[in-house]
């Protein structure tokens, strides 16, 4: 509403005095570019169904790799994947329910993992290539912001990205399924 009135102003003083029409129609955009920040930020409110999972308890998650990661090493001896997926069940305590979401997954390793390998100069955890479909049980949560101003919006960037929901899984847990044609 703010919009239309400073641009109807604008359109009121482009005769009279046209200096200053044009700072008005110029205040009527800013006000267009706010409102729809407003709106695009209300798009990425997930659904109360998927953030139910997200309590930190273990939920068996079934899902295809969207985005391949890289090994890297550790900070506690183990080595770690992040890769996104794209979930195709979620399961809990509850029945099975299908749903599509994103999920930022960190599959790691610990060292005794390492150990049990046999090798140390190999890491235990392979790559995940783009299609492979996942079954794993992960920690689910929420992303957050750390509410320090100026600071990056990191759960805004995920939900730009497609991520929702941010997981992490065992190696020894996950298994690779057969490749589905059912999605689409």
């Amino acid at each position: 509403m703010a919009a239309l009135a400073v641009l109807g102003a604008g359109g009121f003083f482009t005769r009279r005095r046209w200096w200053l029409a044009f700072p008005l129609a110029l205040g009527a955009l800013c006000l267009v570019g706010a409102l729809e920040i407003q709106l695009r930020n209300s798009e990425r409110v997930p659904g109360e169904e998927i953030l139910s999972f997200a309590d930190g308890a273990n939920t068996n998650v079934t899902a295809h790799v969207t985005r391949e990661g890289e090994i890297r090493e550790a900070g506690y001896g183990g080595w770690r994947e992040t890769l996104d997926v794209e979930t195709e069940e979620i399961a809990s305590d509850r029945d099975p329910r299908p749903i599509r979401a994103g999920l930022r997954l960190t599959i790691y390793s610990r060292e005794s993992d390492a150990d049990s390998a046999g090798s140390t100069t190999e890491t235990p955890i392979r790559v995940y290539r783009y299609g492979e479909r996942l079954r794993f049980p992960a920690k689910l949560r929420a992303p957050r912001n750390f509410r320090n101003p100026g600071a990056f919006d990191d759960q805004g960037y995920l939900a730009d990205n497609g991520i929702i929901l941010l997981g992490s899984a065992r190696i020894a847990e996950v298994e690779v399924l057969p490749v589905s044609s059912a999605r689409a």
